[in-house]
């Protein structure tokens, strides 16, 4: 896909032929690849879907400074200054609270609204019998994040440590789940994937708005949680097979304890 991309070269604004000197695996919903003109970097990127969204959405967060600068946008291919990374990156949950609360005071009317639940049937067709019977244990907790009264904004909603990058400052990646949605599926995010204690949790979430740190106490702190990795885990299991489950007990495990404290019990 990337060396097919390349041909199209001369429509990006380059100034001669790049090379491509590196494909990153990591993305499992695109092809990106390292590209390089002399000593200057770029980010190239083919999509698989949701392009017009994802570049929207690249385009709200570069007004923000918070991503890559986007330089060339079209037919599936996008091209991105390279963001060169800190050997030891470290973020901290201050800027980290306030990077997020700058992404959800924008504006994305235009992006459209996530629909949890649509996206979790559609991972389902292919799934068997347990993970059925988890879905209609979790559904409870599922409704109550989708019912909750918080304003919907501008959410990434992919936000794994990988999207989250530290250069000079903290930049975020890989957009193309940006809708609007609630912002506890973020906030949860940062809890889940960053690994937050509760005394973290409170504190990033004091960082985020003033008077939040006290709702790692209320229902919505642990549904998001459980929305949030129940997606993950059904979009792994229905890209990988049962050898998902097989091959990453902690995380049910960890989704097992989640449920409990919403008085789920998950049977085995």
């Amino acid at each position: 896909m990337l060396i097919e991309a390349l041909k199209e070269w001369r429509s990006w604004g380059l100034e001669s032929k790049p090379q491509l000197v590196k494909e990153f695996t990591g993305g499992q919903n695109h092809h990106t690849g390292l590209i390089t003109i002399g000593r200057r970097h770029y980010v190239l990127k083919v999509f698989n879907h949701s392009f017009e969204r994802a570049i929207a959405a690249e385009r709200l967060a570069s007004d923000l400074k918070i991503s890559p600068k986007l330089l060339y946008a079209a037919n599936n291919i996008a091209l991105f200054d390279y963001i060169k990374v800190q050997a030891r990156p470290e973020i901290t949950l201050t800027e980290l609270a306030q990077t997020l609360a700058r992404v959800h005071a924008c504006d994305a009317s235009s992006l459209g609204t996530l629909n949890l639940l649509s996206v979790y049937d559609d991972y389902l067709v292919t799934a068997d019998k347990t993970t059925r019977s988890w879905h209609q244990a979790l559904l409870p907790a599922l409704e109550h994040f989708i019912d909750d009264s918080t304003p919907w904004c501008f959410c990434h909603n992919d936000l794994v440590q990988e999207n989250c990058l530290v250069a000079d400052k903290l930049v975020l990646i890989d957009w193309e789940f940006a809708q609007q949605h609630n912002p506890w599926f973020d906030l949860a995010a940062v809890v889940l994937y960053f690994r937050l204690d509760h005394q973290d949790a409170s504190d990033f979430l004091r960082f985020y708005k003033r008077g939040w740190q006290n709702k790692t106490q209320d229902t919505i702190f642990y549904t998001s949680q459980v929305a949030l990795l129940w997606g993950d885990l059904l979009w792994n299991m229905h890209k990988f097979g049962k050898k998902y489950r097989i091959n990453n007990p902690h995380r049910f495990e960890q989704l097992g304890q989640l449920a409990a404290k919403l008085n789920i019990d998950l049977a085995p």
